[in-house]
């Protein structure tokens, strides 16, 4: 699986977020995965810190993390608002072991999925999977509604803004100054330098 290519299809040539690292000898291919961490029930931040905590015993080796930005809910606005992040790991198992350590995590932290956009105290969302466009059942990515969320494409655009979308081509940054995005009441509560998640 090679690196991310430009919108003319040309190799890149210095590393940006989203390129895959090689494989040492031995081992398998790490992958650059991209996944968006929710919560807007109970003690948010503190379902988002055990949802980064438990990806990695799980064996993501994240990279690093973005602010936590809160936004009203969208699809069932009758709710609290949400806290959300991006984080960028590397991943070298199979996508679907990927989907099985998220539904593992949710459930760990007590998720119930009652109906569509329901309430959830964390949910997982793979936003990028290296440079693959993937359509298989539960997994597609890039995720089909990244770039019209605020609360994952500014937090994207924060760690990884010359990130390809390899769908449309456009970069990170290009989607977050051009494309139409809700809600448009997003807000800082702490800081990439402020957000602490690592500990027991």
């Amino acid at each position: 699986m090679g690196g991310f290519r430009d919108r003319e299809g040309r190799a890149r040539e210095r590393w940006v977020p989203g390129a895959d690292l090689p494989p040492g000898k031995g081992e398998r291919e790490v992958v650059k995965v991209f996944l968006g961490l929710g919560s807007n029930l109970g003690d948010r931040l503190g379902f988002l810190r055990g949802g980064l905590r438990a990806l990695v015993r799980g064996g993501l080796t994240i990279e690093v993390v973005s602010s936590v930005v809160e936004t009203p809910a969208v699809g069932y606005e009758d709710q609290p608002a949400f806290l959300n992040l991006v984080t960028v790991g590397g991943w070298s198992r199979e996508p679907g072991d990927l989907l099985g350590l998220i539904a593992s995590v949710e459930a760990e932290a007590g998720r119930t999925r009652s109906f569509r956009n329901a309430p959830r105290r964390l949910d997982v969302d793979v936003i990028f999977y290296g440079c693959l466009i993937l359509r298989r059942p539960g997994l597609r990515v890039p995720h089909p509604r990244w770039k019209d969320r605020s609360f994952v494409a500014r937090p994207l655009q924060q760690v990884a803004p010359e990130l390809v979308d390899p769908e449309t081509g456009l970069t990170v940054d290009e989607v977050c100054r051009y494309w139409p995005q809700g809600p448009e009441t997003l807000r800082e509560v702490l800081s990439m330098a402020e957000f602490s998640w690592e500990g027991p």
